[in-house]
């Protein structure tokens, strides 16, 4: 194989990658996502996940997740990286823009509001532990 050969190669790959990782979650995973609000400045999700479903890897813009039902889910980011999170039914977490891949890895129906921001400049997350009234 040319050095010119495996440059192609590698930059299909990394395109693939890249593309990959930055689908709309709503495009992959339409059985999970309800879309109940749309405009120019956020898109307002309903999410739902059966114990044991799971989306692959996807990107969201800068959001905030507002937990409805509680549950143990696992997020795994595109390096490999995973963590397992016990949510709690009421919290409130900001997120800055992410891709990873979720899986449900409780016993409980994942029920979650996401709010999406459009116009949300790059800026590292502020709050991401929950918020409790």
């Amino acid at each position: 194989m040319t050095c010119r050969t495996a440059l192609v190669l590698m930059l299909l790959a990394v395109g693939v990658t890249r593309s990959a990782a930055a689908q709309d979650p709503v495009k992959l995973s339409p059985k999970m996502y309800k879309v109940l609000l749309e405009n120019d400045q956020v898109r307002v999700l309903e999410f739902r996940a059966k114990p044991g479903e799971s989306e692959p890897m996807h990107s969201h813009p800068a959001m905030t997740v507002y937990d409805i039902s509680g549950g143990r889910i696992k997020l795994t980011t595109p390096d490999g990286r995973s963590e397992t999170i016990d949510a709690k039914a009421g919290a409130a977490v900001w997120s800055a823009a992410t891709v990873h891949r979720f899986e449900n890895v409780g016993s409980v129906e994942t029920h979650e509001i996401i709010v999406e921001l459009k116009s949300a400049k790059s800026a590292p997350a502020t709050a991401t532990k929950p918020i409790r009234q």
